[in-house]
């Protein structure tokens, strides 16, 4: 999480709004409930743009 943090504000600054919308929808698709070790990465991926909005809206 720290590198993907790094990265985000090196990139950050060069980018007025970044929009997660996209993501948020791949991660909403069904493919996701095929099977529990998937429900597990869906989960992951969640939790990384829940951090990703949290650091945007530190951002101001």
């Amino acid at each position: 999480m720290a590198e993907a943090e790094t990265i985000f504000y090196k990139n950050i600054h060069r980018e007025k709004d970044i929009d997660l919308e996209p993501i948020k929808r791949i991660v909403q698709n069904p493919i996701f409930s095929s099977s529990q070790q998937i429900q597990f990465i869906q989960v992951d991926l969640e939790k990384i743009v829940f951090e990703l909005e949290a650091l945007k809206a530190f951002r101001g």
